[in-house]
């Protein structure tokens, strides 16, 4: 009995032969009958919704093209839009700060954080703006001073709170406690090795949160393009071992580049 774990010249001539037969055989697509069955029967929709949207007098684009470029409209777009650059804007600003106090070990601070984000996420939007709409009939005047002491000055909340600062105010603070949660949630997903491997290089806590880990945080936060999620749809499921071990060493050092960069 050969104890060698070569195969015998015959097998070794008769796999060959065979993988020269496989090579030489057709490959012929998947079908996908009900795929293009579903495609046409959408298409058919489309096209019927987009032909009464067209020829249907009903609609009268006339009509609607006059009382959209009227200039109350135009101004009631300008001011949506202010609202939601400067809402967006102080509820990110924030939502950062909610979500560290989240992230925090004082259990003060995390319980603060807690109640803030389930309070404004489970009030309905439109009771918050009300509210703050209608501060001044529970606040008639703010003082500054010492906290539960003489104030040193005060004024009134009538001329501060107005219909925009209300509506700001309270879609900036109601956006927060979403902002909050995205923002948590991409620390979170940001594996612990990496401020690990940030100390043992003698990078402080801000550098290392400000430089090797900024970048993967936003990464997690923000959704994902659709060109890169069908390019990764569109990747081999296997790739050669020392492709990923030399990505992966770039990947280590840009990231050891820009934290070392990042001292504080």
């Amino acid at each position: 009995m050969s104890l060698t774990s070569d195969p015998p010249v015959g097998k070794a001539a008769a796999s060959g032969t065979e993988r020269e037969d496989y090579s030489a055989l057709k490959v012929v697509p998947v079908r996908h009958p009900w795929r293009w069955a579903a495609v046409v029967a959408t298409a058919v929709l489309v096209a019927q919704f987009a032909h009464g949207l067209m020829t249907n007098p009903g609609w009268e684009w006339d009509v609607f093209a006059d009382f959209f470029t009227t200039r109350t409209i135009l101004k009631a777009v300008w001011i949506t839009i202010q609202l939601t650059f400067y809402g967006t804007a102080l509820g990110f600003a924030l939502g950062i700060v909610l979500a560290f106090m989240r992230l925090s070990q004082s259990p003060f601070l995390k319980s603060v954080a807690f109640t803030y984000i389930w309070a404004f996420r489970s009030i309905p939007l439109i009771v918050q703006l009300l509210f703050w709409f209608n501060l001044t009939y529970l606040y008639k005047r703010l003082d500054f001073g010492i906290p539960f002491g003489p104030g040193f000055f005060s004024f009134d909340t009538a001329g501060l709170v107005g219909a925009m600062s209300a509506a700001v105010l309270g879609l900036a603070l109601h956006q927060a406690a979403y902002a909050a949660e995205i923002v948590r949630g991409g620390v979170l997903a940001v594996d612990g090795g990496q401020l690990e491997a940030a100390a043992a290089l003698g990078i402080p806590g801000c550098g290392s949160c400000a430089g090797s880990c900024s970048r993967r945080r936003c990464a997690r936060s923000c959704p994902t393009p659709p060109t890169r999620s069908s390019r990764s749809s569109r990747a081999p499921r296997s790739s050669p071992s020392w492709r990923s071990a030399s990505s992966s060493t770039r990947c280590r050092s840009s990231t050891a580049a820009t934290a070392g960069s990042c001292r504080c």
